[in-house]
């Protein structure tokens, strides 16, 4: 059978299953709509490699790092930097893994205690040459970037929690305000990083200025919460500061690439971050295209069924641009 046909009847049977498990209320079921829920958000390209190549067998962890040894490679951890950190899996999971002394076991217990099936591993050549201790202190030689939205009225004088949501809708809560200063700023620069050792600066001097003077140089809160955040992925890091983009030219007009990622659903930046698209998103990416106003632009989204939303152009641009979606 072909791709396309394979395609078409993998989104008829999760359908078939999506309607039968409607009723149910066993947690085999809840667990089903939940993984339905993801795969039908998911593009038909990662449906197919991940559940209908040819090739597709699951393995156990501790299987995969033998194999990988035989091979001469060495696994050095989780992509996913939070799982080789159980304390931020929360009290309990921390101490049902403590009894664990070997970090590959501990990896493969924590499988079985999350019922994980996906891994993203490191390998490294097995030369001999073992990793020490964690370093933490080269976090602060690295830039940072992240496209966190700030909540609408930022506490600098307090240090309670506030939430920060990413672009896929997650919420992340920070508590101090050199983090929250920290964090708005890289929002005003996504895609840019910025060096810590600036974005230390920055955040220390807005907190001075704007906030409480005497919770700027407790900079080891920051440090604390962002590599925590870092290692939950939602701030990243990279060797170089910059990264930023150029002005898109007036009027604005999308880029071939975004417009054939918009008829497909989704939007990916220039820093692989992927947007998934409703089909009046998706318009709003087709409707620049060099010739519209603002006032065209409107017009064609109300007519399209957004007359109950207030239809922001200007914003619309802003986004588009930071997401290099448009052409400078």
């Amino acid at each position: 059978m072909a791709a396309p046909q394979r395609l078409a009847a993998a989104r008829e049977f999760l359908a078939f299953l999506d309607t039968g498990l409607g009723g149910l209320q066993a947690l085999s079921a809840e667990y089903l709509r939940h993984e339905l829920a993801a795969l039908r958000q998911a593009p038909d390209s990662y449906l197919y490699h991940e559940y209908l190549a040819t090739v597709n067998e699951p393995v156990l962890f501790s299987d995969f790092v033998a194999d990988a040894q035989r091979a001469g490679l060495r696994y050095l951890c989780n992509a996913e930097l939070h799982y080789q950190f159980p304390a931020s899996l929360g009290e309990t999971a921390e101490q049902a893994l403590a009894v664990f002394t070997d970090p590959l076991a501990r990896q493969q217990y924590l499988d079985f205690l999350l019922n994980r099936n996906f891994h993203q591993a490191l390998l490294v050549g097995d030369d001999n040459v073992r990793p020490g201790e964690l370093d933490y202190e080269r976090f602060t030689r690295l830039a940072l970037f992240a496209d966190l939205s700030p909540p609408r009225k930022l506490e600098l004088r307090k240090t309670k929690a506030q939430l920060f949501t990413d672009s896929a809708g997650e919420r992340h809560a920070v508590s101090h305000p050199l983090t929250r200063a920290a964090l708005t700023r890289l929002s005003q620069v996504y895609p840019q990083a910025l060096d810590y050792s600036v974005l230390e600066s920055d955040a220390q001097r807005q907190v001075a200025e704007t906030g409480d003077p005497r919770l700027a140089g407790q900079v080891e809160h920051l440090f604390g919460e962002l590599f925590q955040l870092f290692a939950l992925g939602a701030v990243s890091a990279s060797c170089h500061a910059g990264g930023a983009l150029p002005a898109p030219q007036m009027p604005a007009c999308a880029t071939p690439l975004a417009l054939a990622e918009a008829a497909a659903g989704r939007l990916v930046d220039s820093r692989h971050a992927s947007l998934r698209l409703d089909p009046l998103s998706a318009l709003a990416v087709q409707s620049f295209d060099g010739r519209r106003d603002d006032q065209a632009i409107t017009a064609v989204l109300r007519d399209a069924g957004a007359s109950g939303v207030r239809v922001d152009p200007v914003a619309l641009r802003r986004m588009l641009a930071r997401r290099g979606a448009l052409r400078s």
